[in-house]
């Protein structure tokens, strides 16, 4: 075998060593109040991983909690089946149970998001998951992050969200074309997905953490988004102090838990973040034409390169299970 072979050989090894390595090696995801700054990481593009989808099992009263993160979607958490029923919407990229974040209030035009692009439109990804694993009750995956939008482009507001007819980046009427260069970002996001909290079975825990290259004015991390069928049609708000279900009307503060479920309340999926509330950091929610949301964003200004470091806990079962495990989180937590 000659030299140039020998290299060859070598350099395919050294990279499959590299990529499967474990995302609980790559990084930590402890939540902290401050961000590590100069973080050091590898922003070079992985066009294959090799990975293929990642199933995350686990006995939940009585049923199986299937969590899966397919390779097509970069990882992101593209189905969640319990007691018979698929609570994820995987209509395009933008959908699923994921990440993602904009900067400096330019909305879709510096966007980068887990699951891929728009263009890839739910039959691939441009996303690229570096690293995955299941182990116990625990999924990881380390993403290099798609930008969402195309590049060098005037940008077109989705109809939904048009003002006054109007097409710009965002809330700046001064911006027109989407500001990313590539496909690409440069944006790496670790996670790790943990059934079971605080012995609760039906809480699963999310950490994430954003590794950005550049600094920025501002930056909006929607740390976790879910996507759920239009059949979820029903919104509540947790009262936490009061203990009770509040309904989810035009102008009610962001600051409480979210819960969205089946007319009937025998499905639900929630959200509960142990850092909120606080200014900047807010619950969503959204009942769309074809696809019902709640989200987590975390608003942050005079973005530095480095590492920033969130945690939501997604909460399924019946709407009465999800209450009550979510008044009893912050008891259980200690916070």
């Amino acid at each position: 075998m000659n030299v140039f072979r020998i290299i060859a050989v070598l350099a395919v090894l050294i990279s499959s060593a590299c990529v499967n390595q474990p995302a609980m090696q790559q990084a930590s995801l402890q939540p902290r109040k401050s961000v590590a700054h100069h973080a050091n990481y590898d922003a070079s593009p992985v066009y294959s991983s090799g990975i293929g989808d990642l199933v995350l099992r686990k006995q939940v009263f009585d049923s199986e909690l299937v969590i899966t993160g397919e390779q097509r979607f970069a990882g992101s958490i593209s189905s969640i089946r319990f007691r018979g029923k698929e609570y994820i919407d995987v209509a395009d990229n933008g959908r699923q149970l994921q990440s993602a974040v904009s900067y400096d209030d330019l909305g879709e035009c510096d966007n980068p998001t887990e699951a891929g692009t728009r263009e890839d439109r739910g039959r691939k990804t441009s996303s690229v998951l570096k690293s995955g694993v299941v182990r116990g009750s625990t999924l990881s995956t380390v993403t290099q992050m798609a930008y969402w939008a195309p590049p060098n482009t005037r940008y077109s507001k989705p109809k939904a969200t048009r003002t006054q007819g109007k097409d710009y980046c965002g809330a700046r009427p001064d911006a027109l074309y989407t500001r990313n260069k590539t496909v690409l970002s440069r944006d790496v996001l670790t996670k790790q997905v943990t059934i079971g909290v605080a012995g609760m079975p039906n809480v699963i825990d999310y950490k994430v953490q954003f590794q950005v290259p550049e600094a920025h004015k501002t930056a909006a991390f929607e740390a976790l988004s879910a996507h759920l069928p239009r059949e979820f049609s029903r919104v509540d708000l947790v009262d936490l102090a009061r203990g009770r279900l509040m309904p989810a009307v035009e102008g009610a503060p962001r600051d409480k838990p979210v819960i969205i479920s089946t007319p009937n309340g025998q499905h639900a999926l929630g959200v509960y973040s142990p850092m909120l509330p606080k200014p900047g950091y807010t619950y969503g929610w959204f009942l769309l034409p074809q696809v019902s949301k709640w989200n987590c964003t975390f608003r942050e200004r005079d973005i530095r390169p480095g590492n920033y470091n969130y945690e939501a806990m997604v909460v399924i079962g019946t709407r009465d299970e999800v209450f009550e495990a979510i008044v009893a989180l912050p008891g259980r937590l200690g916070r």
